[in-house]
């Protein structure tokens, strides 16, 4: 057994599906570095917990992430010069200062590192301008091996100059077994949304959408699970549209409990807008956990061109423009007045679950890429 140091940081500095990647790999012992006492799982891996060193307050990089302490953050862990000491060590991003401590040590120690990279926007300014472009090159220069969820992550790799070799494309899994198929008897029709609640992730133009299909076809609802990070005035809005019109506020459902709120339901919408900023693209959907959960349950998915959706949920499924409320709401009307269609799809996108997004299977995938990598 090799041992395999993962950094993981402090709680939603990485997302807790993408880490659980690494556990139960055939060939390693995974140690998961974390901060601030984070145990994530409390099975079938090691921990070694660290500090943050705050390197400059959070505020400064609000602009670009919302949430605090994720690889945009000017954070490092401390002793962990003292803590890298397996065989093969895994980080996240580019960009990150942790990345860039990562990558120094373990050319000290002579250990190989594979970094996972979910940016799809090679023209993001964190790829160009300091201080984390320092921590890009740096980066760059040093790791032995990329890790990316898409086509279009690998791509954006490609993009900044990475060799193409060192680039390998691992989907992520989930797992099937809890995400299946198990629908519930109901009468109206229900459309779904998991996610941030985020002016970015197309909540007015689905509630647009959603009042336009209300006026045509009153047996219809509307069922939203997700945390409000975005402030008062959208979970306001929600609230006040909910007391008029069926529509279901449930707030941020566990993941164990999710399995059933996507059986309760009829079809998955994710309307997602690319986030802006001073004329810069700095957001986009780098993969979309949902989408694939949705599809594991039988889910048809109506989805945006936003970022990497395509790549992850197929030609099968319902891709409308950005900002289309009407190209939405043809979506929901074919699909209330063809349940054959609907029923088709489902059953598509649970194939395409088991065949791409099956933890067990990807899990081998990232075993063998990750032995080859060490014994190169």
């Amino acid at each position: 057994m090799y041992e395999f140091n993962v950094i993981i940081g402090p709680e939603k500095y990485r997302h807790i599906r993408e880490i659980n990647q690494f556990i139960d790999l055939s060939d390693f012992k995974s140690v998961f570095i974390t901060a601030n006492n984070y145990v994530p799982f409390k099975h079938n891996v090691n921990y070694c917990n660290s500090q943050i060193n705050i390197i400059l307050p959070d505020l400064i990089v609000k602009p670009f992430v919302r949430k605090p302490y994720g690889p945009v953050s000017f954070i490092n862990l401390k002793n962990l010069d003292k803590m890298l000491t397996g065989d093969l060590i895994n980080c996240v991003e580019l960009y990150s200062f942790v990345s860039s401590k990562c990558v120094k040590i373990a050319k000290q120690k002579k250990i190989k590192i594979c970094l996972s990279s979910w940016e799809t926007i090679s023209s993001n300014p964190l790829f160009y301008f300091p201080p984390y472009s320092f921590n890009v090159n740096n980066v760059k220069n040093s790791t032995d091996m990329f890790i990316v969820p898409t086509h279009k992550a690998a791509l954006c790799l490609e993009n900044i100059k990475i060799d193409k070799e060192k680039i390998k494309v691992i989907k992520p899994g989930i797992d099937t077994l809890k995400f299946k198929p198990s629908k519930h008897y109901h009468d109206k029709f229900r459309i779904l949304f998991v996610g941030r609640l985020d002016s970015e992730k197309g909540i007015n133009i689905l509630l647009e959408s959603f009042l336009k299909l209300y006026d045509k076809i009153k047996d219809v609802e509307l069922w939203f699970c997700g945390p409000t990070r975005s402030g008062k005035k959208l979970f306001d809005y929600l609230n006040y549209l909910s007391s008029k019109y069926p529509i279901k506020i449930f707030g941020d459902v566990p993941n164990d409990k999710l399995s059933s709120i996507y059986n309760q339901c009829d079809v998955l919408c994710l309307p997602s807008i690319d986030r802006t900023k001073w004329g810069f693209k700095i957001w986009e959907e780098q993969f979309g956990w949902t989408l694939v959960e949705a599809m594991s349950c039988g889910l048809p998915i109506i989805a945006s061109d936003c970022g990497a959706i395509q790549e992850v949920i197929g030609s099968h499924n319902f891709l409308v423009n950005q900002n289309s409320s009407k190209m939405l709401n043809d979506a929901f009307t074919k699909l209330v007045e063809n349940p054959n269609l609907l029923k088709e799809i489902g059953k598509m996108n649970r194939l395409r679950a088991l065949q791409f997004y099956d933890i067990n299977k990807q899990r081998v995938k990232l075993n063998d890429v990750m032995i080859n990598l060490i014994e190169s």
